[in-house]
């Protein structure tokens, strides 16, 4: 074989290795995307599920949808919106209600930086103060003595005042419920056959998005220790 042979078949070679690295790195984008389009899909089964739970124990109406909140905020897999301010008579559509959190975005630009979130849960008391003339004010007072004000001026303040107040109580009872990964692993284990079957549990829930991997680990570093 010539050197003008051989440098071909080196080429042939090199250009052979070079398709089945494309080939490769194709079939490995298209599996993430498959995986990625699966997870969103389980995502959103799951989103459903819970919106058709949350709804049927909530006081309140509340929306499916899953849009970003004021100041870029992302809402929660487990979290809906009752009511923009507006809905309720607020003079702002920037104040948001949702089944944890009350946000409010200050100014023009919907940053971080001009966003106040308090969860309802750590809400002690609705405090509603109507002047002699034009609209009321709402403060929340929180944990530890602080008080969440500033919020716009609200007309039908007393009725506001009511629904927030049903909010928090719900807010409390659902802080309290058990979580899916403590469903998962709540009954009693008695034989290593459970302990696999719990693991296995788990690690679907972590799989699926439910679980983060810390909650995963601290979960079966529970199970383990039941042997």
């Amino acid at each position: 074989m010539g050197i003008s042979d051989k440098l071909k078949q080196g080429a042939e070679a090199t250009r052979q290795k070079i398709e089945e690295s494309r080939e490769a790195t194709r079939r490995a984008n298209e599996e993430r995307q498959a995986a990625e389009v699966e997870r969103q899909r389980i995502r959103a089964e799951e989103r459903r599920r819970r919106f058709e739970e949350v709804s049927a124990r909530c006081p309140l109406p509340i929306k499916a949808h899953q849009n970003d909140l004021p100041g870029r905020i992302k809402i929660f897999d487990d979290e809906f919106e009752v009511a923009t301010g507006t809905d309720w008579g607020w003079s702002s559509k920037k104040l948001i209600i949702t089944t944890q959190r009350v946000i409010y975005a200050q100014g023009r630009a919907l940053t971080a930086k001009n966003q106040k979130t308090v969860y309802l849960r750590d809400i002690r008391d609705v405090r509603f103060h109507k002047p002699l003339v034009g609209f009321g004010t709402i403060a929340l007072e929180t944990a530890g003595a602080g008080s969440f004000e500033g919020l716009p001026a609200a007309k039908n303040g007393a009725d506001i005042r009511n629904k927030l107040l049903e909010l928090i109580h719900f807010a409390r009872n659902e802080a309290e419920r058990p979580s899916s990964s403590d469903a998962a692993s709540a009954e009693p284990v008695t034989s290593d056959d459970d302990v696999m079957q719990k693991l296995k549990q788990l690690g679907e829930l972590r799989d699926s998005g439910i679980l983060t991997n810390d909650e995963f680990e601290a979960k079966k570093a529970e199970l383990l220790a039941r042997l």
